[in-house]
C-alpha cells in the first residue's frame, strides 16, 4: 500500500522516554520511526523561549548518576549545568514568616525554628536514608506509607517537617499519606548521594541532543498522532506478529515492535482492552500536578532558593545556569505542589496564594518581572506510586501481555521515579527488543 510504511520499531510518543528508546534501538541497528502528535518532540522536557528568557515545563533537575544521567551519557548527549543555589536558602511558613532553610551548616545556625537537638536528629535521619537497602527492606517499604516512614526517621516536629519538605521537593509533591515509602527512600537518597543539576540551556538541550543522535543513526521522527492500532495475531505463529499503527491522517506504520511511550491513559485507549492489566492500572492511576509560574526578572539580588514548610511552595532562581536568561537577568521557576489529582492536603493551592507566596519569599520581585508564564495544572508525573498498590513494584511491566508491544515512561517498571523512571524503562525496552523476541522480559513482577 502506498500509504503504509514498514519499519522495525514504531514508537508512539516523542518525549524523553520515546526518544531514549528510539535512540538506543537505532544505535543497535534497528529501523525506527517515532510518532509525535505535537509540533515538536520532547514532551515535558521541552523548553519554551519567552522573549530573551527560556522556561522549562516547570521545575526540572537532573539527578546525577541516576538512570537518566547515565542514559544520556551513554548516548553522548551533553548534560552540563549548575547546582541549585542552596547557599542562603530560605524556608517560608503559612503565616508569611521567612526563615533560614537548614540544609547546610550555615542554615542550621541561622534558622530560628530549628535547634541544635533538631540538627543532631536530622544528621542521624539522613545517615539512615543513605544506607543501602536490603531486598526484604525494599519490599517492606513498597507497601508502607511515606508518612509512616517519616515517623520512623524522626520524632522531633521540626525535623519531621524539614524531611517532609525535602521529600515534597524530591517527589514533586506526592501526598505522604498515599505515596509509598520506597519512593521516598529512593528520591531522598539519590539527592543526598550525588545531588542534582540544572541543565545549561534548559532541558531542551537534552531533547535536541537525543534527536540529533537518533537522526544520525537513521531514525525518523513523524509529526503524527496515533489514532488506532491493528494488533497482529500471535496464535500459531513462530515469530512475533506484525502490528500496525494508523495515524489521524490514515497513514499506516507496520512493525514487529510497537512501543507506547505515552501516558497510561493514552496507551490503554490505543490497546482498547487488549492488555487488561494496563487498562486496570490506567483506570486507577493518579497523575501528580503542580501550578507553575515561570518568571524572567531583571537582576538576581534578593532571589533565594525557597521551600515552603507548611505550604506546598517552591521557588528557585536559575543562577549560574547558562542559556536561559540574558546578561543581567535571571530566570526563576516557582510553583505550588498540588499533589495527586490536584488534591493537595496543604492549604493555598490557587493562583492568588502562589503569587502571595512569591511576594513573601522575594519582596519587590514583581516590579522586576519582564516575562511571565503560568501553567495552572501542569502534570509532572503520570501516576503516583502508592503503598496500597505496591509502590514502584506495582507499576506495569515494560513488556505488555501482547507480544511485541512495550511500554516506556515515568509510570513503567520498578526502577526510578520521574524522568529516571522514564529512562530506566526506555532502556529496558530497548534491551528487550534487542533480544529479538525471546520473550519473558518483564520490568516488574
Amino acid at each position: 500500500m502506498a500509504d503504509e510504511h514498514e519499519t522495525d520499531v514504531v514508537v508512539v510518543g516523542g518525549g524523553l522516554a520515546g526518544l531514549l528508546v528510539a535512540e538506543a534501538t537505532a544505535r543497535a541497528g534497528r529501523r525506527v520511526v517515532v510518532l509525535e502528535r505535537s509540533h515538536a518532540p520532547g514532551g515535558r522536557a521541552r523548553t519554551q523561549p519567552r522573549g530573551q528568557h527560556a522556561f522549562n515545563f516547570g521545575p526540572h533537575a537532573l539527578y546525577l548518576e541516576g538512570p537518566l544521567h547515565r542514559a544520556l551519557r551513554h548516548a553522548r548527549v551533553p548534560t552540563e549545568g549548575a547546582p541549585p543555589p542552596l547557599r542562603g536558602a530560605a524556608a517560608l511558613f503559612a503565616d508569611g514568616r521567612v526563615d533560614a532553610l537548614p540544609v547546610h551548616f550555615g542554615g542550621v545556625l541561622r534558622a530560628a525554628w530549628f535547634g541544635a537537638r533538631d540538627a543532631a536528629e536530622l544528621v542521624s535521619a539522613l545517615r539512615s536514608v543513605q544506607r543501602r537497602l536490603t531486598a526484604p527492606r525494599a519490599s517492606q517499604l513498597s507497601t508502607l506509607p511515606a508518612a509512616a516512614w517519616l515517623d520512623d526517621l524522626a520524632t522531633r516536629a521540626p525535623v519531621r517537617a524539614l524531611l517532609a519538605t525535602l521529600l515534597r521537593l524530591a517527589t514533586y509533591g506526592g501526598d505522604v499519606q498515599q505515596l509509598s515509602a520506597d519512593v521516598a527512600q529512593l528520591q531522598l537518597a539519590a539527592s543526598l548521594r550525588h545531588g542534582v543539576r540544572y541543565v545549561h540551556g534548559g532541558w531542551q538541550t537534552l531533547v535536541d541532543g537525543l534527536l540529533a543522535q537518533l537522526t544520525r543513526r537513521g531514525g525518523q521522527l513523524a509529526h503524527a498522532r496515533a489514532h488506532a492500532l491493528e494488533l497482529g495475531d500471535s496464535a500459531g505463529v513462530a515469530r512475533r506478529p506484525w502490528h500496525r499503527v494508523i495515524d489521524a491522517e490514515g497513514r499506516r506504520y507496520l512493525a514487529r515492535d510497537l512501543v507506547l511511550a505515552c501516558s497510561p491513559g493514552v496507551a490503554a485507549t490505543l490497546l482498547a482492552g487488549a492488555d487488561p492489566g494496563l487498562a486496570a492500572f490506567a483506570a486507577r492511576a493518579r497523575p501528580v500536578v503542580m501550578r507553575c509560574v515561570d518568571l524572567g526578572v531583571r537582576g538576581s539580588e534578593g532571589l533565594r532558593f525557597t521551600l515552603g514548610v507548611d505550604v506546598p511552595f517552591y521557588l528557585s532562581p536559575q543562577r549560574d545556569v547558562q542559556g536561559v536568561a540574558p546578561d543581567g537577568h535571571t530566570t526563576v521557576h516557582a510553583g505550588y505542589y498540588l499533589g495527586a489529582d490536584g488534591s493537595s492536603p496543604l492549604p493555598g493551592s490557587g493562583g492568588e496564594q502562589l503569587d502571595a507566596a512569591i511576594a513573601a519569599a522575594s519582596p519587590g520581585l514583581e516590579e522586576r518581572v519582564v516575562e511571565r508564564r503560568v501553567l495552572p495544572r501542569a502534570v509532572v508525573h503520570n501516576a503516583l506510586p502508592t503503598w496500597s498498590t505496591g509502590g514502584l513494584r506495582g507499576r506495569p511491566a515494560c513488556a505488555s501481555s501482547v507480544p511485541g508491544v512495550w511500554f516506556a515512561g515515568d509510570w513503567v517498571g520498578p526502577t526510578g521515579y520521574l524522568a529516571d523512571a522514564a529512562a530506566a524503562s526506555a532502556l529496558d525496552v530497548a534491551s528487550g527488543i534487542a533480544r529479538d523476541g525471546e520473550g519473558g522480559l518483564r520490568c516488574a513482577s
